[in-house]
């Protein structure tokens, strides 16, 4: 902006400093021509272009100004700015610009240009009378580069030198021949090539601002976007300073040729900006901006500029995108009166939701822009509180937004991403989705409350159709994880239904909300699939209570077979799915020393439905860690029976339990385990893994109350000190949960069976005593660790709970006896399977 000094050629050579830095050509018939005189018809829509003679017109413009008041007695100086309301008429019969603000008005022709301040880019009129001093900078127009057609540039600055003060204004406006509001594009994406420049003010110092950028539009939300680099010049010293950044956004009025919004400078500070775009269908862009941070620092200028050939949206993944990109996000929104943050809620009613959502290639923070015309750049402090969520997804993220700058509560919860052509959504088959949930519901009365949920959404493309459920907790805005766990406000589930649009990528639908203490909810959902190939999915979701209460939330998710098969069995698996579990090992060289037996909480089973081939591989290292393959043509039909599936190649052995109904030894469902006998360490001694693997079942689907019993059989094996002490170990097991409490008690009945005489000794009953979840609020809930409390004994039970509703258990185990007697096996590993009672 500008600063006052106290002489006039100051202002004017600080903005011509400013102007003439972004270049030109030959002008190509710029403003200082003299044109040919015709009759004047001052009215709007006369001239086509600014380049070559101009008509008589009442320019269509945007203006923004600055201005500051500096007293003589040396006080502080006052400083203002906003949006300026500006009439700029041609006269082509005297050929004089008429600028006028409502208050203060010059005109200027060919006899007022400064020629010492003109060049190619600009032309300068400079006039002066008694204690008023104008100089008015407009940009000329052309083709020839750095110039524009259709829209002009300029800056009018007017310095009055007063018995008290001196004051100092600087007006900037953008101007010419304004696209027809119903030429402007309302579809599609544009990239323009801008100049900014403007002027500022710091204390006593005046500075000349002259940078470009880009300025990237999408015209189908409405949302604009625009950056780059700008130097400053001090117009007393010439000092130059470079690679200040400035930014911008702004929304596109959608009934007019308009736009507004926020700008941010490095040096100049933040404020508004607005203006129109310009040509037959909307070829270039002009806008003014003006900013005020008080003290003696104000500022005011202008971006303008044409197409240019930078390309927008291009298909990648949130992680590596290829281009800058405008997404329509998925929304769900509420307002409500609140007398303070956190404080009770009224007047509760739907928002106007988002409209788009800004990611630049670079990385740089979201622009969220609302429909209700806000504009915000995320942050996690103060009155605008922002946080995104299932953040490891690679096409889709999901996002919420707390707004109380205006002392009241304006929530948005929205998705967004790349989405998946609609020609490329499947017409056949299905998939499973996990689904991760987040938004809030406003109750009447009572303090906003922050949604928590996971679940999960199930789609039959054949029919066009799809299911979700999932279970929801309801916290204080800011509760730790422990709250948000263990100690929720209220907790509840959902499930629902939509439609798959048979030509586009959109399904909508309903859900119930179902809480178990506070109120139910009845909702709509609008979503999408995301990725090149369906692989994500996410939506929207709005909803209303009987009492007036609100709810909104957006979820994101992938695809997660596993989820699948804990819903539907481990049947329904199809293709290559990895299977959760763990293993218990045992080193089996009881020539040397007593046997080794420990415990591997992180094992994966890589089942390959198609070719029936199994990989079991350890996520941690050392000489236990297990990774062995076994394929179909390693099986051993001879050996292999209802019971298990045996194998064997040259790295060891294996027998899988069959999963299914027509198991004699136990019918599971969602559950296995893998015996795996091989060599290991230096000293190729045998090893035995014991590896329970199957479909968890998802947090969702975890009883959150009540209790349930399992009947389930123990496999093993183990030493003693000796080599005539290997044994078998066989058993049934009872497990009792209280899903209320967390508490857990397991109950081992074994029998250890010599594997070279085939002595059968009863060991007895060992109990373990343990927890879900590990006591841990933000552990997954579908755990279960223990630690035998019978005496004598040591060892730990590790495993997880499988399939719907918690249908089933595997775990794997080790286990010591201490004080074991003679000739009977003291230390084990092994697999506990079961399921849950009717």
């Amino acid at each position: 902006m500008i600063i006052i000094k106290t002489r006039t050629a100051v202002l004017s050579t600080a903005a011509s400093l400013m102007l003439a830095g972004c270049g030109g050509g030959d002008g190509g018939g710029g403003v200082g021509s003299t044109p040919t005189p015709s009759s004047p018809v001052i009215g709007s829509g006369t001239n086509t272009s600014l380049t070559g003679t101009l008509a008589s017109e009442a320019f269509l413009n945007s203006a923004s100004f600055a201005a500051i008041s500096v007293p003589r007695s040396g006080a502080a100086a006052t400083t203002w700015a906003g949006s300026a309301s500006l009439s700029i008429i041609y006269n082509a019969a005297t050929g004089t610009y008429s600028l006028n603000d409502g208050t203060r008005s010059v005109s200027v022709g060919a006899a007022n240009i400064d020629r010492s301040k003109s060049n190619t880019a600009v032309t300068t009129y400079a006039l002066a009378g008694g204690a008023t001093s104008d100089s008015i900078i407009l940009t000329n127009s052309g083709s020839s580069a750095g110039l524009t057609r259709y829209v002009g540039a300029g800056v009018w600055l007017r310095e009055l030198d007063l018995a008290t003060t001196i004051d100092g204004r600087v007006t900037s406006f953008t101007y010419g021949v304004q696209t027809g509001a119903g030429a402007l594009p309302r579809s599609g994406l544009a990239s323009f090539d801008v100049n900014l420049l403007g002027v500022r003010s710091s204390g006593a110092a005046i500075y000349a601002l002259g940078g470009n950028g880009r300025l990237n539009v999408d015209f189908g939300t409405g949302a604009m976007f625009g950056s780059g680099l700008y130097s400053e010049t001090n117009s007393t010293t010439g000092g130059v300073s470079d690679n200040h950044a400035w930014q911008s956004q702004a929304l596109i009025s959608s009934s007019k040729n308009s736009f507004l919004g926020l700008i941010q400078t490095d040096s100049a500070g933040n404020g508004e900006w607005h203006g129109a775009f310009y040509g037959p269908s909307a070829q270039e862009v002009g806008g003014s901006w003006s900013t005020d941070t008080g003290n003696g620092n104000a500022g005011s200028g202008v971006i303008w500029g044409a197409l240019g050939t930078t390309s927008l949206n291009g298909a990648g993944s949130l992680t590596s995108p290829q281009s800058d990109v405008f997404f329509a996000p998925l929304s769900a929104s509420l307002s409500a009166n609140s007398a303070a943050a956190g404080g009770n809620l009224s007047s509760i009613a739907g928002g106007a939701g988002l409209a788009a959502i800004y990611r630049a290639k670079s990385g740089a923070q979201d622009v969220v822009y609302s429909r209700d015309g806000r504009i915000t750049s995320p942050s996690s402090s103060g009155a605008l509180t922002y946080q995104q969520f299932n953040t490891g997804l690679l096409y889709t993220r999901g996002g919420v937004e707390y707004d109380m700058r205006t002392g009241n509560l304006l929530f948005d919860a929205y998705a967004y991403g790349f989405d998946t052509q609609a020609g490329a959504v499947p017409r056949t088959g299905s998939a499973t989705y996990g689904l991760v949930l987040r938004g809030a519901a406003a109750p009447v009365g009572q303090p906003l409350r922050d949604l928590f949920g996971n679940g999960a959404l199930q789609v039959n493309f054949s029919g066009n159709t799809l299911t979700t459920q999932g279970s929801y907790s309801l916290a204080a805005p800011g509760a730790d994880s422990y709250s948000i766990m263990r100690n929720p406000i209220d907790r509840g589930n959902w499930s629902g239904t939509a439609v798959i649009s048979s030509t586009a990528n959109t399904f909508s639908g309903t859900l119930a909300f179902d809480s178990d203490n506070t109120a139910d909810f009845s909702a709509s959902m609008t979503g999408r699939f995301f990725g090149p190939a369906v692989q994500e999915v996410a939506g929207s979701i709005s909803g209303t209570a009987g009492d007036g209460s609100r709810l909104a939330a957006a979820f994101t998710g992938k695809q997660d077979s596993s989820i699948g098969a804990a819903l539907n069995g481990l049947s329904s698996l199809t293709g290559v799915a990895t299977l959760s579990g763990s293993s218990a090992y045992l080193d089996d060289n009881p020539a040397l020393s007593a046997p080794w037996t420990d415990l591997d909480f992180n094992v994966g089973t890589i089942w390959d439905t198609s070719a029936r081939s199994y990989r079991f591989k350890s996520g941690t290292s050392g000489t236990y860690a297990l990774d062995k393959t076994f394929l179909d043509t390693d099986k051993v039909a001879a050996q292999s029976d209802a019971t298990y599936t045996v194998y064997r190649n040259a790295s060891g052995d294996a027998r899988v339990l069959n999963p299914g109904a027509g198991n004699p030894l136990i019918a599971l469902t969602y559950t296995s385990f893998a015996e795996i006998t091989a060599a290991t360490g230096t000293m190729q001694n045998p090893a035995t893994w014991y590896v329970p693997f199957g479909a968890p079942t998802p947090d969702f689907q975890m009883p959150r109350s009540g209790s349930a019993s399992y009947a389930g059989v123990v496999v093993g094996r183990g030493d003693g000190p000796g080599a005539t002490n290997a044994s078998n170990l066989s058993g049934t097991s009872t497990l009792a949960v209280n899903f209320t409490t967390s508490a857990a008690t397991m109950n081992m009945a074994l029998t250890a069976t010599n594997r070279t005489t085939g002595a059968i000794q009863a060991i007895g009953t060992i109990t373990y005593a343990g927890s879900i979840g590990n006591s841990c609020p933000s552990c997954s809930q579908n755990t279960l660790s223990g630690y035998p409390t019978t005496a004598g004994t040591s060892g730990t039970l590790t495993g997880m709970f499988y399939g719907a509703n918690a249908a089933e258990f595997g775990g794997a185990f080790n286990l010591n006896l201490n004080n074991a007697a003679a000739g009977q096996a003291s230390s084990f590993a092994g697999a506990v399977v079961a399921r849950k009672a009717p």
